[in-house]
C-alpha cells in the first residue's frame, strides 16, 4: 500500500523551490532609492496632514483650518477652501476627488474649485479613498465608516 509521506515530499521539493527564487528573484538587482529629501517652501504654517500626487507637476495636500495647498511643479500654492475650521486628514485625488476631516467634513473637486459635500456623520473622518468615480469609502473616529456609491 502506498503512503504519502508529506515531510519526506517537502524535503525533496524545498531545494528546488529555493534554487529557483534564488534564481528568479536574487539575481537581479533590487533597485534602491536615489536622491535624498529636501524641504520645499510651503505658502502656509498650518500643519499639513496628507498628499496626493498625480504627476511631477500635479500634487495637493491637505490640513489644519481647512488648508488646501496645490504643487504645479515649481511651487506650492494656496488654493480657496470651502472651509476654514476643520481640520482637513486625508485627501484622494484620481478617480474621485475628496477629501475629508474633522466634524465629519467632506470635500469634493470638481475641476476648478472645492466643495462642502454634505456628510451622514459629526465623527471625525481619518482617512478616504476611491475605488471608481462611483464607490469610495471614508473611515474615522468611534470607528465610524462611510460608503459612498452613487449607483453606477
Amino acid at each position: 500500500m502506498w503512503a504519502f509521506n508529506m515531510e519526506r515530499a517537502m524535503s525533496r521539493i524545498y531545494p528546488f523551490c529555493s534554487l529557483y527564487l534564488f534564481l528568479v528573484v536574487g539575481c537581479r538587482e533590487i533597485p534602491q532609492p536615489s536622491g535624498d529629501w529636501q524641504e520645499v517652501e510651503s505658502p502656509t504654517d498650518k500643519g499639513l496632514y496628507s498628499v496626493f500626487a498625480l504627476s511631477e507637476d500635479n500634487a495637493w495636500a491637505v490640513g489644519d483650518s481647512g488648508v488646501i495647498i496645490h504643487w504645479d511643479g515649481k511651487k506650492w500654492s494656496l488654493v480657496e477652501s470651502p472651509t476654514s475650521r476643520e481640520t482637513q486628514f486625508s485627501l484622494f485625488y484620481r478617480l474621485m476627488t475628496a477629501g475629508c476631516g474633522n466634524s465629519g467634513t467632506i470635500l469634493h473637486y470638481d475641476s476648478n474649485n472645492w466643495h462642502k459635500v454634505e456628510s451622514p456623520t459629526s465623527e471625525g473622518l481619518c482617512s478616504v479613498y476611491f475605488l471608481s468615480p462611483y464607490k469610495g469609502w471614508a473611515v474615522g473616529s468611534g470607528g465610524i465608516i462611510l460608503h459612498y456609491y452613487n449607483g453606477k
